[in-house]
């Protein structure tokens, strides 16, 4: 099967998208950073990335990713991180089904 590619989404969406995010932070439900790949990859839904992302970093993801993970660029590692009331982050992993699938339905529409 095909690695997916990373998808980049509408201002609009960005904003829907952001919203979702900030329920699940709430809800506990979103893991932060690169460190996690290697433990939480299997349980990986969807993947946020935001637009500023080090190469480094972005390579990593891409080893990592397989094909059942939708990753997501949005924005800026400082926006998205004030956004959802965190230090600004590069990398979110959603395992939560109900959330990732949320998003994939937003995103898609």
């Amino acid at each position: 099967m095909e690695k997916k590619e990373i998808k980049e989404v509408a201002d609009k969406t960005e904003e829907k998208l952001i919203r979702l995010l900030q329920l699940a932070r709430r809800a506990g439900k979103l893991k932060f950073g690169i460190s996690m790949l290697k433990t939480l990859n299997k349980k990986i839904k969807v993947m946020i990335i935001s637009k500023d992302i080090s190469e480094n970093n972005l390579n990593k993801i891409i080893k990592y990713n397989d094909s059942r993970i939708q990753i997501i660029m949005i924005s800026d590692m400082k926006s998205i991180g004030d956004s959802i009331g965190h230090e600004p982050v590069s990398v979110i992993a959603i395992t939560d089904t109900d959330f990732s699938n949320g998003i994939l339905k937003l995103i898609t529409q």
